[in-house]
């Protein structure tokens, strides 16, 4: 997804988002991955912040799937493919 997509996701533009963009796209990049369709990557996050919305769309982790939410950001992510 690009920035704008992303940004259009999450409702507005803010610094919480862009530094969960560019938190995620690292993250993805040094995991030489592609995004998740069907809980490839596993990310835990300690928050709901707006950084959590780009993570989502870069990774394709979800609350409803790979994603583990518990009440700060630190991203932990494990590539499961092969």
């Amino acid at each position: 997804m690009t920035y704008e997509e992303i940004i259009q996701f999450h409702g507005h533009e803010c610094p919480g988002l862009a530094m969960g963009y560019r938190m995620a796209t690292a993250a993805m990049t040094r995991l030489d991955s592609i995004r998740a369709e069907d809980e490839e990557i596993v990310a835990i996050v300690e928050n709901d912040a707006c950084g959590v919305d780009a993570l989502q769309c870069i990774t394709g982790c979800t609350f409803g799937n790979q994603l583990s939410g518990k009440p700060t950001c630190i991203p932990c992510f494990e590539s499961q493919q092969q």
